[in-house]
This record gives C-alpha cells, structure tokens and sequence, in this order.
C-alpha cells in the first residue's frame, strides 16, 4: 500500500509540474502580446503622428498655392474705377 500510495503522491506531483508549466507558458505568452500590442500602439502613434505633419505641411502648400493663384487673377483682371 505505501508504493502504491508513493506513485499516486508522484502521479499527482507531476500533474502539479505540468498545470505549473501549463500557467508559466501561458503568463509568457500574455506578457508577449501585451508587449507586442505597445509595440502596435506606439507604432500607430508615431505613423499618426507623421501623418499629421504630412497633413499640415500639405495643407500649407496648398494654402501658398491658392494665395498665388489668388494674386494672378488679382493682376490679370484690371481695376476698374467707378
């Protein structure tokens, strides 16, 4: 009875190993995908960020533009005096 009693004590030990390893593996694998998911964040912010001051800059050779175009017209057409 104490062998038999000795393999199911061993028996249950290895099981407690296995559920142990089972939750380090997957404690590992939540720490690697938050890790990946700031990775995602901070790359999304620079890409928004960069895509921001593409924006502007745009938005600022368009408004030159539209200023020298505005300027053109304003010489091209004469002043009439009423």
């Amino acid at each position: 009875m104490k062998a038999n009693a000795g393999v199911v004590q061993a028996e249950d030990a290895l099981n407690e190993a296995k559920a142990a390893a089972a939750n380090a593996q997957a404690v590992l694998a939540k720490a690697k995908a938050a890790d990946d998911l700031a990775k995602t964040r901070e790359q999304m912010f620079l890409t928004v960020r960069k895509l921001g001051a593409d924006a502007i800059s745009r938005l600022r050779v368009d408004e030159a533009i539209q200023q020298r175009v505005e300027a053109e017209k304003r010489k091209a057409t004469p002043n009439v005096a009423a």
